[in-house]
C-alpha cells in the first residue's frame, strides 16, 4: 500500500477529516520535548466501556440536528465534550456538551452551540467557514473562523480570525490588521493549526509581517499566553534554520503543546540556497522536505529535530518524511508516525520505532498503517491501527511496553446495537482526558454514526 493510497483510505474512513498538512498549513528553556531517557511505564486500562453520546438525527446544541459527524472530538477533565456536526443544509456547527459520570455512565447535564455557520462573532464578522479547533482540560476552546464583515465587498473582512471561548461565547484574539507586540508588525489574517492548554495558553500558526525588526512577511508559531497577544512569543518562524541541518523552514503545519509549554511542530523545509528569500516570503513553490521540531515556547529560536527528510542532511533520530502532525503528552512523551518510503510507515514512541508496516500487529495480521496517535497525560499513547487481521481496524493503547486493543471493527458497543464499521480517531489532539476517558466518532454497519465516550474499567 503506497503512502497516497493509505492517506486516501484513512481520510475516507474519517469522513474527510484532515490529518495531514502536507502542502497546506501556512506555507503561502523548559527542556526539550521528546528528549531524555525512556519514560516510566504507565499502567494500561483493563478495557473501556463505550457509550454513544450524540448520533445522527438527534438535536445538538441550541439549534441544530445532526446530519453528519465529520470526526472531530475533544474531551476535557471538566466533563466537556466538544465536536463538530453538519446539518442537512450543509452548515457546520461546533458544539459542546457537559457530561456527568457520577452514575456509572455519562449523562448530559447541559449542551450549547459554541458557534455555527452564519453566526455573528464579537468583532462583527459572520462565520462563513469553521477552521481548526482545540480544547483544553477546562473545556475552554480555541477556534479559527473564516468570517465576512457586513460589507460584502470589503475584502479585509474575508480573513481568518482566532477566538477563545471560556464558556460564554467566542472572544476575539487575532483579527486582520491587528498590531502585534515585539516588533512583529501586523497580523495578516491567515491561520493554520491551533492548540490550547491550561490557563487558556494558545499556540497558533499565523502569518504576520511588516514589523520594525524585520519587514519580511512570515508564518510563525505564535504563543499567546492566556489567549492574549500580551507577552506573545514566536519560537519558530519561516526563514529559521532547521537545527544541525542544511534546511530552512518554509512553512509550519500541525502543532501540539503540553501544559508545561513544551511543544512539537511539523514544518516544511528546503535546503539552504535552493529558494530565494523573495520566493520564500511570497510562498512560491511547494517545500520539498518535512521535519518534526521540538522545543519550549519560551525558548525563541531554540529547537531540536526529532525527524527530518533525508534531503535536509540532518542528524535526527529518524531520517524520514512526516505527513501527520506529532503529538506530545505526559512525561514529555512524543508520539508520531513517519513515512520511511512510499509504502512503509512506522509508529514512533519517544524516539523509538514501535511498529512498522509489514510487522505482525497486536491483533495478528500484517500491519498496513497507522492513524495519528494521541498521548494521554500519563504518557499512554492511543492510535488507530489498520492491518490484515480479522477485524482490520482497531483502536489500540500502548504504554512503551505493551499494546492493548480497546475496540475493533465488528464490535458492538452495546448489546443488540449495530456493529462498528469505522473508528474515527486521531484527527484531533485532545481525545483522552487525565482519567483515561476517550472520545471519538464511530460509523456503524447500519449506516448510523455517533460521537462516543469510552470509560476505563
Amino acid at each position: 500500500m503506497t503512502k497516497r493510497e493509505f492517506l486516501q483510505l484513512l481520510s475516507a474512513g474519517l469522513g474527510g477529516a484532515v490529518l495531514s498538512s502536507l502542502g497546506s498549513g501556512c506555507a503561502s528553556g523548559g527542556g526539550v520535548a521528546g528528549g531524555g531517557g525512556a519514560p516510566a511505564v504507565p499502567p494500561l486500562p483493563n478495557g473501556h466501556q463505550f457509550f454513544p453520546i450524540k448520533s445522527q438525527g438527534q438535536e445538538v446544541g441550541s439549534r441544530a440536528v445532526v446530519d453528519y459527524l465529520p470526526g472531530s472530538a475533544h474531551i476535557s477533565d471538566s466533563g466537556h465534550l466538544t465536536f463538530h456536526s453538519r446539518a442537512a443544509d450543509e452548515s457546520m456547527g461546533l458544539h459542546q456538551v457537559r457530561l456527568s459520570y457520577s452514575g456509572g455512565e455519562p449523562t448530559i447535564q447541559d449542551e450549547r452551540t459554541v458557534t455555527h455557520d452564519g453566526d455573528t462573532l464579537p468583532d462583527g464578522r459572520v462565520v462563513k467557514r469553521l477552521g481548526p479547533v482545540d480544547s483544553n482540560h477546562e473545556g475552554h476552546v480555541a477556534l479559527v473562523a473564516h468570517g465576512q464583515g457586513a460589507d460584502e465587498e470589503d475584502h479585509e473582512n474575508l480573513h481568518h480570525g482566532l477566538y477563545v471561548d471560556r464558556g460564554s461565547g467566542p472572544e476575539n484574539v487575532l483579527k486582520f490588521g491587528q498590531e502585534l507586540p515585539g516588533g512583529h508588525g501586523t497580523f495578516m489574517g491567515t491561520l493554520g493549526d491551533v492548540d490550547i492548554h491550561n490557563n487558556s495558553n494558545v499556540l497558533a500558526v499565523g502569518h504576520y509581517g511588516a514589523g520594525t525588526d524585520d519587514p519580511t512577511p512570515k508564518a510563525g508559531l505564535m504563543h499567546l499566553p492566556g489567549g492574549s497577544t500580551t507577552g506573545m512569543t514566536v519560537p519558530v518562524h519561516t526563514g529559521d534554520l532547521v537545527a544541525n541541518s542544511e534546511g530552512v523552514v518554509r512553512g509550519i503545519g500541525l502543532v501540539d503543546m503540553h501544559d508545561d509549554g513544551k511543544y512539537v511542530a511539523q514544518v516544511f523545509a528546503d535546503r539552504r540556497g535552493q529558494v530565494s528569500a523573495s520566493a520564500m516570503s511570497e510562498g512560491a513553490m511547494t517545500p520539498r522536505f518535512t521535519a518534526l521540531l521540538a522545543g519550549h515556547v519560551s525558548a525563541v529560536g531554540a529547537m531540536s529535530v526529532l525527524t527530518a527528510s533525508s534531503g535536509l542532511g540532518v542528524g535526527a533520530r529518524e531520517s524520514a518524511d512526516s505527513y501527520y502532525g506529532p503529538r506530545i503528552g505526559g512525561q514529555g512523551v512524543v508520539a508520531n508516525v513517519v513515512h520511511l518510503t512510499e509504502t512503509t510507515q512506522a509508529l514512533v514512541y519517544h524516539g523509538q520505532r514501535v511498529l512498522t508496516t509489514g510487522d505482525t500487529g497486536p491483533a495478528g495480521g500484517e500491519v498496513l498503517g497507522f492513524g495519528p496517535p494521541v498521548v494521554g497525560k500519563d504518557g499512554v499513547v492511543y492510535y488507530l491501527l489498520l492491518s490484515r487481521s480479522a477485524a482490520g481496524m482497531q483502536l489500540v493503547a500502548y504504554n512503551g511496553s505493551e499494546h492493548r486493543i480497546l475496540v475493533s471493527r465488528g464490535d458492538q458497543l452495546r448489546p443488540g446495537g449495530p456493529h462498528v464499521e469505522t473508528i474515527v480517531f486521531g484527527a484531533t489532539t485532545e481525545q483522552v482526558d487525565s482519567n483515561g476517558r476517550l472520545a471519538f466518532t464511530c460509523e456503524f454497519d447500519d449506516g448510523s454514526s455517533s460521537v462516543v465516550v469510552g470509560l476505563p474499567v
